[in-house]
């Protein structure tokens, strides 16, 4: 009988034991099923900006389907399928604050990931769309943190008093590390990669850079901002209105980037409410990063004259805001966007 029992206690424990092995690899399945399906559907959103930029190029008179890919959408790029990219508290908190290194990382690979799936800037991203003077926007994914770093954020940010202590419960703006980190040990600079910009970096655009990110520690990436790429379609190669450093309205232009947004008023002192800052902080500025000249579309010439690349939009800031840009040689503000494509 005592045999019996222990049998039956054993092969309980058994049971137990393999169901949570079983829960464990289901989790990491799922894991993996979701990492392995964005993937996939990069690929195949690569594969339709591929497919309607060479059918666009070497049209098929034959075949309405291949008379400039006007019948065929970018369908494997909707937002929805494309998906976001989630930060994680345990992969960006380190020591009670935020490692601004990792978070920086996080998101310099997921652009790197946008940026490879449009074509690098060697083909028209926006093949389908032909109407010169305006501003197309591929959204490549929405930044969300889980609900523990946005916790952590709110709750630490309640307790900040001065603008110093904002970057240890914060994820800063990403001018600066794209410029300075490269995407392998020997590969090009993040910044170099994604806008053609060749090294060496003006001291001066370095140092205000710095200014901007270390010092006064006020801009910031919130959560829900999107990682689009961009094109203005101009009638010929135009570049920046300002490449040093300016103040255009409420937008700081630095080395050919407008990199900071302030000012913007009510939607944004509703975004700091939300993620719990206080009044004592003094001026909060948005993360906001969008290149306003033509060299990273250079290989694209001469079938695209686009201005632009990737950029990172926080959804405080309406997509209809404009920006400094010389075109046929005059300094206009256009707007971020006309046109979403997905």
């Amino acid at each position: 009988m005592k045999k019996k029992s222990a049998l039956e206690v054993s092969t309980a424990i058994l049971f137990i034991v393999l169901l949570l092995v079983s829960g464990v690899l289901l989790i990491v399945s799922i894991k993996l099923s979701k990492t392995a399906k964005k993937e996939t559907n990069i690929k195949a959103c690569e594969y339709d900006i591929k497919k309607a930029y060479l059918s666009k190029r070497f049209p098929n008179p034959g075949s309405l389907l291949t008379r400039g890919n006007r019948l065929s959408s970018l369908s494997n790029c909707r937002r929805d399928k494309l998906g976001d990219l989630i930060i994680k508290y345990k992969d960006v908190v380190k020591n009670g604050v935020i490692d601004q290194n990792k978070a920086h990382k996080i998101i310099a690979d997921e652009m790197v990931k946008c940026w490879k799936m449009v074509g690098e800037g060697k083909i028209d991203p926006f093949s389908n769309w032909d109407t010169k003077g305006i501003s197309y926007c591929l959204v490549c994914s929405t930044i969300r943190y889980d609900d523990r770093l946005l916790k952590f954020i709110k709750l630490n940010n309640k307790k900040i008093s001065k603008k110093e202590d904002i970057a240890k419960y914060n994820i800063l703006g990403i001018d600066e590390y794209l410029r300075t980190n490269r995407i392998t040990k020997n590969g090009p600079t993040f910044y170099e990669y994604l806008y053609k910009e060749k090294p060496p970096i003006p001291e001066d655009t370095i140092k205000k850079i710095k200014e901007n990110n270390l010092q006064n520690k006020t801009n910031i990436i919130l959560p829900n901002s999107l990682i689009i790429v961009r094109m203005y379609k101009a009638k010929q190669k135009s570049t920046l209105s300002s490449i040093g450093g300016a103040i255009v309205g409420s937008l700081l232009v630095i080395g050919g980037t407008v990199i900071a947004a302030t000012g913007f008023g009510a939607p944004l002192g509703a975004a700091i409410i939300s993620i719990g800052l206080g009044a004592a902080t003094g001026a909060i500025g948005i993360a906001l990063l969008v290149n306003t000249a033509s060299e990273a579309y250079d290989a694209c010439i001469p079938d695209c004259n686009g201005i632009g690349g990737i950029t990172i939009i926080p959804s405080e800031v309406p997509l209809s805001q404009e920006i400094p840009m010389e075109i046929d040689g005059k300094q206009v503000m256009k707007p971020i966007c006309d046109i979403i494509v997905n």
